[in-house]
């Protein structure tokens, strides 16, 4: 008869009612920045009969729900260099064809400390004992 083990899988990133840490810090300081900027006095400005502040933290509460998820799916770095190539900041460069490198070592130079005997490098400063394994 055999035995069922429970497995954990080291694979999956750590998640919390489906979030990783770094999307439930990334939300979290959304929120704190949300607040601080809907409770901010605006006047008597409001929009739709609702006050301007609210409609501020809940675009910046919503921005880093988004924010966090877009993490999830693409990394920071490719988005950065979507961002970057798509604004045309920085200069793209196309080469036709591939270019041969230069080849700085001279093929007659050899490691005087090192050679090479039936396929198996030895160095010189070891001693070889036939007794040592």
């Amino acid at each position: 008869m055999s035995q069922i083990h429970k497995v954990i899988d080291l694979k999956q990133p750590l998640k919390i009612f489906d979030f990783t840490p770094f999307q439930i810090l990334v939300m979290a300081i959304g929120l704190i920045l949300g607040f601080i900027a809907g409770t901010q006095n605006y006047g008597n400005a409001k929009l739709a009969n609702i006050p301007v502040g609210f409609w501020i933290g809940l675009f910046i509460f919503s921005g880093s729900m988004v924010l966090s998820h877009m993490a999830q799916i693409k990394p920071f770095v490719w988005w950065k260099s979507m961002i970057i190539y798509k604004l045309k900041l920085m200069p793209v460069v196309y080469m036709p064809h591939p270019e041969p490198a230069n080849e700085y070592l001279d093929a007659s130079l050899s490691d005087s400390r090192h050679k090479k005997n039936d396929g198996f490098l030895f160095h010189e400063d070891r001693i070889e004992d036939e007794d040592d394994f």
